[in-house]
């Protein structure tokens, strides 16, 4: 490492030119869309329906849990 020195900071830029460039090729956009919207693009259509499935049953959930802590 000592033998680098100053070499260190051109072999630093490379890589990271080569995250940027990986970056703005192969990550999506995702300014401007809501969060349903990112979820599918990340996950795929049905992501949508799964969420609000999923939210339904954790709704069902705590109301059990309520319902058992009061009586």
């Amino acid at each position: 490492m000592d033998q680098l020195g100053w070499k260190y900071y051109i072999v630093f830029c490379i890589l990271d030119a080569f995250v940027v460039v990986n970056i703005f090729f192969f990550y999506p956009e995702t300014k401007g869309y809501s969060l349903e919207e990112i979820a599918e693009i990340f996950d795929g259509p049905n992501v949508v329906i799964d969420i609000e499935h999923a939210s339904a049953e954790k709704q069902k959930a705590s109301y059990s849990r309520y319902s058992e802590e009061s009586s």
